[in-house]
């Protein structure tokens, strides 16, 4: 699982290199805020790599990204449904 941390500008400004390390080396996702409203995000590596291929996915469909994990969300949500379903199922017949 990763872990996710929140801290203010000013902080990052003192603390860049231990935040850049606990994204690389702890996988842990940073969002970095101003005025107490997100500003930006630290990620590691493979999941800026993760975002990037999401977008390319997207892009290749011809929907935004935000469409792109709405229909995943849709789909992960029907499944569980079938799954529940056929659940229900297997247990009427037994």
């Amino acid at each position: 699982m990763t872990d996710h941390l929140t801290s203010s500008v000013a902080d990052v400004r003192k603390d860049l290199g231990d935040l850049l390390s606990r994204a690389h080396y702890q996988n842990e996702r940073i969002t970095v805020t101003k005025r107490d409203k997100p500003f930006a995000s630290l990620v590691s590596v493979p999941d800026q790599e993760r975002l990037d291929k999401m977008d390319e996915l997207a892009k290749r469909l011809g929907i935004s990204p935000d469409e792109l994990l709405a229909r995943y969300e849709n789909a992960v949500a029907e499944d569980k449904v079938l799954s529940q379903e056929c659940s229900s199922h297997s247990d009427a017949a037994a």
